[in-house]
C-alpha cells in the first residue's frame, strides 16, 4: 500500500537521481557530492577501490569528469524504488 509518506520518499529519491543526472551532464563536482555525508564511504571500479570522506570522493569525481572531453550523459533505466517508514532505496 502506498501512503503519502511513501509517495513523498519516492519523489525525494527521484529528485535526488534527477539532480545526479544534471550534475553529471554539467560536470558539476559540488552538485555531484552534495547529497553525500561528510563521512561517506564510496566504492569504485578503479584503484583505489574505496574513498573515505567527502574530500576524497570530491577528488575522485573531479578526476572522473576531467577524464572526458566534451559532454557526459547519465541514463537510469528500469528504476525500482522501495520506500518504507524508516528507509527508502532505489536500484
Amino acid at each position: 500500500m502506498t501512503t503519502p509518506a511513501h509517495a513523498a520518499a519516492e519523489a525525494n529519491i527521484r529528485d535526488h537521481l534527477r539532480a545526479r543526472i544534471d550534475a553529471v551532464q554539467a560536470k558539476d563536482v559540488d552538485a555531484m557530492v552534495a547529497y553525500h555525508a561528510p563521512s561517506v564511504l564510496a566504492f569504485d571500479l578503479v584503484e583505489p577501490l574505496q574513498y573515505v570522506g567527502l574530500e576524497a570522493l570530491r577528488g575522485r569525481v573531479k578526476q572522473w569528469f576531467d577524464g572526458y572531453e566534451g559532454p557526459m550523459t547519465l541514463e537510469i533505466r528500469d528504476l525500482r524504488i522501495t520506500a518504507a517508514e524508516e528507509v527508502a532505496f532505489s536500484h
